[in-house]
């Protein structure tokens, strides 16, 4: 895929999930000249962490290790709705960045994954069918209980692995959480290497999409 001057819209619920999800990707496709952008739409506050409120910084700091644009909304943590406002602010970032592609939240059930996700991930699918001028659209593999998350993207972040790490551990107000231990981070970056059936898998990182819209024009 070629990215040089195209821009990338990242659409995520809370401060950590880009990193996650797709920080090699995004700081891979920074490299290769494109234009990112990570939309955070809360902050984050209701976590359990007496560090609650450090995690917009936390975020902030990652973002500046791929140097790329963080955008922060204030919607209630906990509590976000697909509706008209939710939907309308992500028309308007549609609008005004005009992305080539858009990644968002893969659409966990409630229950089997953060109601958050679901409701953006249900937003950005909205805007992003009425937008003739996305081309790709992805929902990011899920930091917990994938399920039936079927990835059919697979991006190589081996170069970008131990940027990831460090992209990760910079959210230390959320160091209590089982996935955001290292190991795993690496882990599940080693795993979608293993079902890419890459060529010379071994020592390979790769990060996993699922492709929801793709137009080659």
């Amino acid at each position: 895929m070629q990215l040089q001057g195209k821009k990338v819209l990242a659409a995520f619920a809370h401060p950590d999930d880009a990193e996650l999800c797709c920080f090699g990707t995004l700081a891979r496709w920074m490299k290769e000249g494109a234009e990112v952008h990570v939309l955070v739409a809360t902050r984050g506050t209701r976590t359990n962490s007496a560090l609650a409120a450090e995690r917009i910084s936390e975020t902030l700091q990652a973002s500046l290790l791929a140097d790329y644009m963080m955008i922060s909304e204030d919607f209630p943590d906990g509590h976000l709705v697909c509706n008209t406002e939710l939907v309308s602010l992500i028309d308007r970032y549609l609008r005004d960045l005009d992305p080539h592609i858009v990644i968002t939240h893969y659409p966990q059930p409630v229950g089997e994954g953060h109601q958050d996700h679901f409701a953006l991930s249900n937003a950005v699918m909205n805007s992003v069918r009425r937008n003739q001028r996305v081309k790709w659209c992805l929902f990011a593999e899920p930091p917990t209980h994938p399920g039936p998350f079927a990835p059919n993207l697979f991006v190589d972040i081996t170069a970008y692995l131990d940027l990831k790490k460090q992209a990760v551990a910079l959210h230390m107000s959320q160091q209590n959480k089982a996935y955001m231990v290292l190991d795993s981070v690496e882990t599940r970056a080693r795993w979608w290497a293993l079902q890419s059936y890459v060529e010379g898998f071994k020592g390979r990182a790769f990060e996993a999409f699922q492709v929801v819209k793709g137009v080659i024009d």
